[in-house]
């Protein structure tokens, strides 16, 4: 929302497509705005369910929850960011109002999904006092964009409302933001220091130059000067680039989390995106292209979901899920999530729990995350259609978890084609990827292909006894089932059949495979 260390698939397709802001894109047309979306347009796994925490937002970028909220309904229990430069205070009942305004910040002159209009104001977070919000922006500075962090500090005492100072530049006085390679969100992490991501500003080699911000890991003492421990702190030099960088070599790393064994980052990459746990001084590989990507990584998704969020949650309101990486995947809008092992590993393959039905970047991303008292929660964007209106409402929603419905339950069909990562390669009614055939049709024309009697389905030995075996299977199956019997091997065995053998093998439950293929199966 990363270095072969694991190579995880998402999608069944290759090669991937390039990935939307805040990953650099071509431009597209800006559609209509779709319909708002309600609570059965949501997709989730077994055991999971979505509800809506405060509707009515617009633009809502990343959330924070309030140190120790009142107990009544109007208390404010949580801020969310929005990109146009507003904070909302939202109240355990639903309702929200403005928190504060952030001057200055860029107006673009096209909305999204336009790659222009990426910016705005962007993360935010609490000092671990309570006393101090930090939020991270761009701003139009000099006929450039440019990055900044500022600190707020309540006018109220429930943090109803509060005052933003000056900001500070340094040391992004020495980099820029482009095209929605900019400053990402923040947090303060175990060391009692803040953690930010930038952006390489759509310039790779600047990743790796420690006279600029650009394309790093960054940590600044709680008034906003360069960590004291920072691997190149330089005394005499303490507002230079290099005192403050934790390490480098990324391209976008707007999500980024404190985890038991360290921080955790996930970086946009053009067509692959990357998980690391970076040491002190690293420069990771980046060079522009995604052979770049892949190396010494936690884990590499090579089907970009543009991370654009990351929290660790290790809490007894998900207790099937311990020591799990939540982060948001904009470009398939729903929520994904990656176990760890107790060492900080990658114990498996990430998988999402909840994401719009048919959803698409070009309209609409999911983008902050963010544990809550009773729930993960995480910001819905819906796009507006023109600059005087770039967003239509949209809300911030809390996810659940229900043990005994997640052991008993089989996700639709419908869910898995999104959350499978189906959808990132293939289109279905008029949604998802086009890097692989669409799937509107598919039962006729596999039907079609088993009946041609001039045709090569199943035919021979393929020289690979598990496709022979595959083979085998459909051809035992009933004729009334032998088309959700082919489509259920193409899952377990891509090209089994002399098709589609880029398609990488799903890492499927059983359960999961027979639910996809026999929905499949009746397109």
């Amino acid at each position: 929302m990363r270095r072969l260390a694991l190579l995880l698939s998402l999608a069944a397709c290759a090669p991937a497509p390039e990935p939307p802001a805040p990953v650099s894109a071509p431009e597209p047309v800006a559609p209509a705005p779709p319909a708002a979306p309600t609570l059965d347009s949501w997709s989730t796994r077994p055991g999971f369910q979505v509800a809506v925490a405060a509707e009515g937002l617009r633009g809502p970028v990343d959330i924070a929850f309030v140190p120790n909220p009142g107990p009544l309904p109007d208390a404010v229990l949580f801020l969310v960011t929005q990109l146009g430069g507003e904070i909302r205070a939202v109240r355990r009942d639903g309702t929200h109002s403005a928190f504060g305004t952030l001057p200055g910040v860029h107006r673009p002159a096209r909305p999204l999904p336009w790659a222009e209009a990426a910016y705005g104001l962007h993360g935010l977070c609490f000092a671990p006092d309570g006393e101090t919000l930090y939020t991270t922006s761009v701003a139009e500075h000099d006929g450039a964009l440019q990055n900044r962090i500022h600190r707020w500090r309540p006018s109220a005492d429930d943090w109803s409302t509060g005052e933003a100072d000056a900001g500070v530049t340094t040391p992004f006085d020495q980099g820029w933001a482009k095209n929605g390679h900019s400053i990402g969100n923040c947090f303060f992490g175990d060391d009692g220091k803040l953690w930010v991501g930038t952006g390489d500003g759509n310039m790779p080699p600047t990743s790796h130059d420690p006279n600029t911000a650009n394309g790093k890991l960054l940590r600044f003492e709680p008034d906003l000067s360069a960590a004291r421990d920072n691997p190149d702190y330089d005394a005499a030099h303490p507002t230079a680039p290099a005192s403050f960088i934790h390490s480098r070599g990324y391209r976008n790393p707007w999500a980024i989390a404190q985890g038991p064994t360290g921080v955790y980052v996930a970086d946009n990459g053009p067509g692959v995106d990357r998980l690391l746990r970076p040491a002190p001084g690293t420069d990771h590989p980046w060079d522009g292209g995604d052979g770049s990507m892949l190396f010494g990584n936690l884990m590499v998704w090579s089907q970009a979901i543009g991370p654009a969020d990351l929290v660790h949650v290790d809490s007894p309101l998900f207790p099937d899920h311990a020591n799990t990486l939540w982060v948001s995947a904009p470009s398939l809008a729903g929520v994904m999530r990656v176990p760890l092992t107790a060492d900080g590993v990658v114990a498996g393959p990430p998988k999402l729990a909840a994401s719009r039905t048919g959803g698409s970047y070009s309209t609409e991303s999911v983008n902050g995350v963010a544990l809550g008292p009773d729930g993960l929660y995480f910001a819905h964007m819906v796009y507006g259609p023109s600059p005087a209106e770039p967003f239509a409402p949209s809300a911030i929603y809390r996810l659940t978890w229900d043990a005994a419905a997640g052991a008993q339950g089989t996700p639709s069909g419908g869910s898995l084609f999104v959350s499978s990562g189906c959808i990132g390669c293939h289109a279905l009614n008029d949604k998802g990827g086009r890097a692989a055939p669409p799937l509107d049709g598919i039962g006729p024309r596999i039907e079609a292909r088993l009946a041609d009697p001039n045709g090569t389905a199943l035919q021979g030995s393929s020289g690979n006894p598990t496709w022979d075996a595959a083979r085998a299977a459909v051809l035992a199956a009933p004729p009334e089932d032998r088309v959700a019997a082919w489509i259920e091997q193409q899952i377990r065995h891509p090209g089994f059949d002399g098709v589609g053998e880029s398609m990488p093998a799903l890492p499927l439950p059983e359960a999961d495979v027979l639910a996809l293929a026999e929905y499949l199966a009746h397109r």
